[in-house]
């Protein structure tokens, strides 16, 4: 009975629905025909063929202008959208993981490593250390090449001051001064130094010169991170037991590529941001004033990351903190060999 209904009904349906078609895009199709007449709309059949409003159409700057807004508005939200979506699911898999790891008998991050001070604060001193210094790599790249005008090869020749100074500055860290100073107050200075470097380069000018305005800034940051590295990781690996260094390293790495992503992709977003109002300068003096004011607001957000970096290390590291890690106590021989050819 009902198919039999749906089958009577059917015509009067497909008939509702060519009317309400034809009544929303046939004034369209009309439309589409007499753009091909001279005159115009008016009269029937449309007389006098012509390609002249569509010659207007294309030759009319105001409306490609308006083409090329909302293709921009369009590609802006869709971007917007999958970023947020993307953030969206992340942290809902990652809630998803910590529920997991919560009921799990054998976790992949055990509590022991959660519950642990130096470790805790170690992971999160990496996380604003290496979310510091890869935007200062990343700002300081683009600074030299698109205001200061520097080739790819002397770009990466001016990098070699923060090297050098890093490759020093870690070996004296890790051989002398953790012991010395201990890992708290090493990487203190480490992130001091760091946000000296930062607060410099808010102030760098448009035609800086390289000996008096970047060379003491890359030395400066190069010395931090030289400085700070190996006291994150002697920091992690202290009062660890053996079986959970790995883990610990481990999780200083991932913190250090979580931080470094996430902080590069904050400087870059203010970068872009700010620049903004590069395309409407009207010379190109006014525009490089505009870019160089856009990477001081990038760089002061640096600055905020490696002051709170300072401020984490100051107070999650325990003050007594040593370059020390700790083992566990080696097998007994009654836990080696089985009690029973012990007897024996």
């Amino acid at each position: 009975m009902t198919s039999a209904n749906s089958h009577q009904r059917s015509p009067f349906l497909t008939a509702y629905a060519v009317l309400v078609f034809a009544f929303i895009y046939l004034p369209i199709v009309v439309l589409v025909l007499y753009s091909f007449n001279r005159d115009g709309v008016g009269g029937f059949p449309p007389r006098h063929f012509t390609l002249d409003w569509y010659r207007q159409l294309f030759s009319d700057s105001a409306i490609w202008e308006s083409v090329i807004n909302s293709l921009l508005v369009a590609t802006a939200s869709v971007a917007l959208s999958l970023t947020l979506g993307l953030l969206a699911a992340s942290v809902v898999m990652l809630s998803a993981f910590a529920r997991i790891e919560a009921r799990s008998r054998s976790p992949l991050v055990p509590s022991a490593a959660v519950r642990n001070r130096s470790l805790v604060a170690a992971n999160l001193s990496a996380f604003f250390l290496f979310g510091a210094f890869f935007a200062f790599i990343f700002l300081g790249s683009l600074l030299m090449q698109q205001v200061l005008g520097y080739s790819p090869t002397r770009t990466g020749v001016a990098w070699l001051a923060t090297t050098v100074a890093s490759f020093f500055a870690a070996g004296i860290a890790g051989a002398k001064l953790v012991g010395v100073v201990g890992v708290r107050r090493l990487l203190v200075g480490g992130f001091t130094l760091l946000a000296i470097a930062a607060l410099l380069l808010t102030r760098v000018p448009a035609g800086a010169h390289y000996a008096t305005d970047l060379l003491p800034v890359l030395i400066l940051a190069g010395l931090g991170g030289g400085i700070s590295a190996p006291a994150i990781q002697i920091g992690a690996l202290s009062g660890v037991p053996h079986s959970m260094t790995g883990l610990a390293g481990g999780l200083v790495e991932t913190l250090r590529e979580i931080g470094g992503g996430v902080v590069v992709a904050i400087v870059a977003t203010v970068l872009v941001s700010r620049a903004g109002t590069r395309a409407g300068a009207a010379s190109s003096a006014a525009r490089r004033l505009a870019a160089v004011n856009a990477f001081h607001t990038a760089f002061w957000v640096m600055f905020a990351v490696a002051a709170l970096g300072a401020l984490t290390a100051a107070i999650a590291f325990p003050r007594s903190t040593t370059q020390q890690v700790g083992l566990e106590p080696a097998l007994s021989p009654d836990s080696i060999v089985p009690q029973s050819e012990a007897r024996a």
